[in-house]
């Protein structure tokens, strides 16, 4: 059966009210039933307070149930003198008007006074609540802090979950809920004394006011079950035990603890829901007297949203260490005008740590679709911070676990660090300059040992970054750090030059035959067509002095980082083993092409590389350059090879004698040849071939 309800104000409750059709209004809302519904609609759909509260409201029904105190009220103005420890008061409503103040007095700042209460309507404090300790708001309903509410306390908790008398009392602050509990929204000023923690703490937490904790915490949970743990010196550490329906975390305006931790978290109930946690305010977490702070802004790893706007900001304006900022979830997206510091102009800058299942670096500084970050973003947090973006979680078949770079961006200071769970896909550049160092970590997801993951340049990327240390890799969870030597000049002829002004003539006397090298942008190597005289009146030049011989084989690592070395020229026609390496042993090049120029030899003579044996490989390198040796085994790109080839290529002519080939002289049965092509004009006397000239089973 239909029922049609009105509503109506009580001055005795307090509150607006339901009641039959039949009563009449008191001129305060519509009498009309339909009109009556729209308003009782609108209340309750709106983000304010369900119903009005008297400027003098004070809470009732206030009842002592542990520990020793008492209540007194005076006017507008009620106290609560605590002598215990802890303190247990239960209260029908919690309610504090605009003009209303209510103060605990504590034994002292450690003390805690835990208040339950029974109201179905949300807690509204809209006037003044004070303390010297630890103060607990409990209301199922949820509570809410209006925009006139000023909170003076040394600690809060405000929660809609409930507390067991017992884990109170024991000191464990775990807190649950088996029903529905409500909402926490903040539109007023929220402050603790230093070294004090602020937790709101329910299934959805708003903050559109300040909360202030500096030295300590400020705590924002989403959840169903969360159980604190008071570290001392104003840290708190939390965990969210069980989720919440469509759980959300909001920060709309201004948190702030310097010297202390942010954190705003969320967890979903089960997989099919959603945890969401969103800054479009400020947080502040600056460092003050050499305590740096942090900023975390977590939701649920499986199927939870953070939506980064605004600003983050950890920085050390007035001395000492930047801070640390995390933004973790399954998907995090990164909005245009998002400010993230922890500038440290007097110390060193902090990091911030960008933590989801698969993350892609877009063209612009829009707000993602997806879970990424636009480049022009990127590049200015890079500014003021090192950047850290990490792939974590286990992976599905949405989502690998990968990086992309998309589109380019350019640093001049701090590090960036690419942290992937399986393979880095550089699609656009990575422009490093001034004291930019890069780190790529990939196949974080499994031990090295057998671990398949990598990083790779395509679409014409390049890597450009300053000469020296700037420049490392990991393989696997357990890899060791390579710490590549980045060079960026040609050299000299005589050059053996080392360390962190090493030259790519360098290399081939540095001693360092085993090291870690990266070219961190385009050679002009011209000027080795007059390198090394024969001293005759007409002078014959030898040019490069190849890396690695026959003697010293190169057995380290080279990424040429997509760049080019033009003009090459090596003129040895007695000597062996000749190619801008001469002779490899186990060695990894790659990512490196070789524009015009000439290279001549004798025997096992190549454009890249004279010899690549046993375990050597070579991948995504080229050759356009002329080649040529009065021996055997000469290719374009490699004279005999006994490694590994892929993704290569030459376009250049190749003259030999015998076993001649347009990519590869001679190629072993141990040795592999996986998606190349040579294009080049190949002449000799035997044994000639377009890529390679003696095929074996290997050859795919």
């Amino acid at each position: 059966m239909n029922r049609i309800f009105n509503l109506i104000w009580s001055a005795t409750k307090g509150r607006w009210i339901v009641v039959s059709e039949k009563v009449k209004g008191n001129g305060k809302v519509p009498s009309s039933p339909l009109r009556s519904l729209a308003v009782l609609s609108a209340l309750f759909a709106a983000a304010l307070p369900a119903y009005a509260i008297d400027p003098g409201s004070l809470p009732s029904g206030g009842k002592i149930t542990f520990g020793s105190g008492s209540i007194a009220t005076c006017g507008t103005h009620m106290t609560v003198n605590q002598s215990s420890q802890q303190l247990i008061a239960s209260w029908n409503s919690f309610n504090i008007g605009q003009n209303a103040a209510v103060r605990f007095n504590q034994p002292n700042t450690a003390a805690s006074a835990l208040n339950r209460i029974s109201d179905q309507n949300p807690t509204q404090i809209m006037g003044s609540l004070s303390s010297n300790g630890q103060v607990y708001l409990l209301n199922p309903s949820g509570i809410i802090f209006g925009k006139t509410a000023r909170v003076d306390v040394g600690g809060l908790v405000a929660t809609s979950l409930n507390m067991l008398d017992s884990d109170y009392l024991a000191g464990k602050n775990k807190f649950t809920t088996t029903g529905t509990a409500g909402s926490i929204l903040n539109q007023g000023a929220i402050k603790a004394s230093d070294g004090g923690v602020i937790a709101l703490i329910a299934p959805k937490v708003t903050n559109e006011g300040s909360i202030t904790s500096n030295s300590g915490s400020a705590l924002l949970v989403a959840g169903n079950q969360v159980s604190l743990d008071f570290t001392g010196d104003g840290l708190i550490s939390y965990i969210v035990d069980q989720g919440a329906v469509d759980a959300q975390v909001a920060n709309k305006g201004l948190i702030k603890a310097d010297g202390g931790v942010v954190v705003m978290t969320s967890k979903a109930a089960d997989a099919l829901r959603a945890a969401t946690v969103t800054n479009t305010g400020i947080i502040e977490a600056r460092t003050i007297q050499n305590k740096a702070g942090r900023i975390l802004l977590l939701s649920d790893m499986q199927n939870g949203e953070t939506s980064v706007a605004g600003t983050l900001d950890a920085s050390a304006p007035n001395g000492g260490n930047g801070g640390f900022i995390e933004t973790s979830g399954s998907h995090v997206t990164v909005s245009d005008g998002t400010m993230v510091t922890t500038l440290a102009p007097q110390g060193k800058s902090g990091t911030w740590l960008v933590d989801p299942t698969d993350f892609t670096i877009s063209s612009g500084s829009a707000a993602q679709t997806i879970s990424g970050i636009g480049a022009t973003t990127l590049s200015s947090a890079l500014d003021s911070n090192n950047v850290t973006i990490t792939t974590s979680s286990t992976p599905t078949p949405s989502n690998l676990g990968d990086i992309k770079v998309n589109a380019a961006v350019s640093w001049s200071a701090n590090t960036l660090t690419l942290s992937a769970l399986n393979n880095i896909y550089i699609n656009a550049n990575l422009n490093g300059f001034g004291t930019a160092t890069l780190a790529l970590n990939y196949g974080q997801g499994t031990p090295a040992s057998g671990n398949t993951s990598s990083y790779s340049l395509t679409n014409g990327a390049q890597v450009n970054l300053p000469a020296g240390q700037h420049f490392s890799t990991t393989q696997g969870s357990d890899g060791t750090s390579k710490s590549y030597t980045v060079i960026t000049s040609l050299g000299t002829a005589a050059d053996a030059t080392t360390g962190s002004n090493q030259t790519l003539q360098g290399m081939a006397r540095s001693g360092n035959l085993s090291g870690y090298f990266a070219l961190g942008s385009n050679i002009d190597a011209t000027a080795t067509a007059t390198w090394n005289s024969d001293g005759l009146s007409t002078p014959t030049y030898a040019g490069f002095t190849p890396i690695g011989n026959s003697q010293n084989n190169f057995i380290g690592s080279f990424d040429g980082f997509g760049h080019t070395i033009t003009g090459l020229n090596i003129n040895r026609p007695s000597t062996s083993f000749i190619g801008l390496f001469g002779y490899t042993y186990g060695s990894v090049i790659s990512n490196i092409g070789t524009i015009g120029g000439i290279v001549t030899g004798q025997f096992c003579v190549g454009g890249l590389v004279g010899v690549n044996y046993d375990s050597s490989s070579i991948t995504n390198c080229y050759v356009t350059g002329s080649v040529t040796g009065s021996g055997y085994n000469i290719g374009g790109l490699v004279g005999q090879n006994d490694g590994t080839i892929t993704a290569s290529y030459t376009t250049g002519s190749v003259t030999g004698s015998t076993s001649v080939g347009g990519l590869v002289g001679i190629s072993f049965d141990s040795a592999n040849i996986t998606s190349c092509y040579g294009t080049g004009n190949v002449k000799g006397i035997g044994g000639i071939g377009g890529l390679v000239s003696c095929l074996v089973s290997s050859l795919q």
